[in-house]
Formats: C-alpha cells, structure tokens, sequence
C-alpha cells in the first residue's frame, strides 16, 4: 500500500529525530570535520524542506491544521523545557532535543497549513511573495525591530524556537563533536509550508519548486554558516532573510501559472512597491548604526 502525504511527512521526521538523537554522542575524527559539517548543513536543510512538501500534498482542513498545532507546540515546549532540566550532556538532553525539534516541524505545518485557508486565488501568492521578502528584509536588517533585538539580546529565546542545523565543532575534551552550527527561524519554514500547501492547492508546479528550492537554501544557508564573519556593506552573512529566496523561487518556477487581471496587478505593484521601500529602509537603517554605533552605557561609581 502507498503511504499517503501525512505517513510521508511523519516517516522523514522519525528519521530526523533519529539522526538528531544519535549525532551528539558522535566522535568526529579531525580529518573530516569539514566534509560532514557540509553533510550535515544539506542534510538540516534539505531534508525538513522534503518533510513540509511531503505534508503540503495532504488536503488540509481548518481542524487538522491547528490539531497539529496545537500537538506540536505542546511536544516542542515541553520537550525543551526537559531538555534544560536534564542537563547538558547525555542521552536525555539528546532525546528532548530531537523531541524538541520534531515537534517545530509539526507545529509549522500546522500553521502554515492553517494560513493557506484564507487563500481563495492563487493569483494572491504573487502579492505576498513579494510582500514578505520584503518585510523579512526590514525584519532582519532594521537593528532595532524586536527579532533582531531577541537574536542579539537574548539569543536563548531565538534558539528555543528556531531549527538546529548541526555542524561539527571543538569538543571540551579536546576532539570534534558534533553540536549546534546555525539555526533557522520558524518564519521560514512555516511559509514555505503556506507556499507548498497553496502550490498543491491550486495544482502549481510543486514538483519543480521543490527541486529548485532546496538546493537554493542549501546554498543561501551555508553562505550564512561559512561567512558568518563577512558583510557586504553595512548586512553581515551571519544573518540573511531566508523569505527573500523562498519567495523568489516560489514567484520564478510558477510565474507562467499566474494570470492577473488589471486590479490583482495593482495589487502586485503596490506589494512591490511597499516591498521594496522596506527592504531599502532595513538596509538604510543598518547602513546608518554601523556608521554611528551606540556606545554601551557607562556605569556610574555608584552603580557599581
């Protein structure tokens, strides 16, 4: 018998739950750390790409998508919050963790899914592809708006919720293990889920975006990860706005199935416009606090 969408999707989780629980106890000989940190960034990133698709084929109702919702934040929080209390190191915390991101994964779907339902046109995901780049720009390059404020501040609660893509680090004894290398905030995965679910929805080229998507953000993901220590101007490679890329490719492999009259391609002009103005103020904005950085406050002697 044929496994259907939602058997697919629960089967390639269960693996990356295994591989997830099996990786930290690895020893990583010196001589190939580079080649599996490689491995491991296209394994991390295509492979939930390939479980999203695999759920979106599914014909989602409004039920099942917030019971997968609300079932995987439950596993995610819960999971999380034993994992920082079984310590740090050992099969326990390994388990929670895997559990952890299992349950991301579900709840992304869930609300991607669930988003999917207040698009009635394909011709709407045009408008918005374009309209979260853009916004996902500001988000990510702004220095001053909350995400980049959580990610610099309090990067704990960004890791709590964001997807680990593993790659093999220094151990505390001296060798190689294998350990957190970037993360992948749940924006990107739950509207990649909302674009495949909509593909499937309106019987686009899914096939085809699947095959493009995926090695695109392997590679937009390992420039994250190998030039963390590099900007172009005033954006750093440590921090890139993965919708930009996921809606490019989305709007490039499907734009011959859009078919706009006159008001949607207003609307489309007007997204772009909003589009870029705030991707520009994003750039702008970071452009001017790296020539004028705010200097950390001095304590006085009293405060001391």
């Amino acid at each position: 018998m044929k496994p259907n969408a939602l058997q697919r999707f629960l089967v390639i989780v269960l693996l990356l739950f295994l591989i997830r629980l099996i990786l930290p106890s690895m020893v990583v000989p010196v001589g190939i750390a580079s080649a599996l940190s490689i491995v491991l960034t296209i394994v991390f990133v295509a492979v939930p790409i390939l479980a999203l698709y695999a759920a979106a084929a599914h014909v989602w109702s409004a039920k099942l998508s917030a019971t997968f919702l609300a079932s995987g934040v439950a596993l995610h929080a819960v999971s999380y919050f034993l994992m920082r209390s079984s310590g740090k190191e050992g099969f326990l915390p390994a388990l929670f963790d895997a559990s952890a991101q299992t349950g991301l994964l579900i709840w992304c779907v869930g609300l991607g899914s669930l988003i999917t339902a207040v698009v009635k046109d394909k011709n709407l995901i045009p408008p918005m592809a374009v309209f979260l780049a853009g916004f996902d720009m500001y988000i990510i390059f702004k220095p001053t708006t909350l995400p980049r404020q959580i990610i610099e501040n309090a990067p704990e609660v960004f890791h709590a919720v964001a997807a680990k893509v593993p790659t093999v680090l220094p151990s505390g004894t001296g060798g190689m293990a294998v350990g957190p290398g970037t993360y992948i905030g749940p924006a990107d995965f739950i509207f990649l889920a909302m674009f495949f679910v909509a593909l499937f929805k309106f019987q686009m080229r899914t096939r085809e975006t699947l095959l493009w998507i995926m090695p695109v953000l392997v590679l937009y993901l390992a420039l994250v990860l190998f030039g963390s220590g590099l900007s172009i101007g005033p954006i750093s490679l440590a921090a890139l706005p993965a919708l930009l890329p996921i809606g490019l490719t989305v709007l490039l492999v499907n734009w011959k199935q859009f078919a706009m009259n006159q008001e949607e391609k207003l609307g489309m002009a007007l997204a772009t416009i909003l589009a870029v103005s705030l991707a520009a103020f994003g750039i702008y904005s970071a452009a001017k606090a790296k020539k004028n950085p705010v200097a950390p406050p001095v304590a006085s002697p009293a405060s001391e």
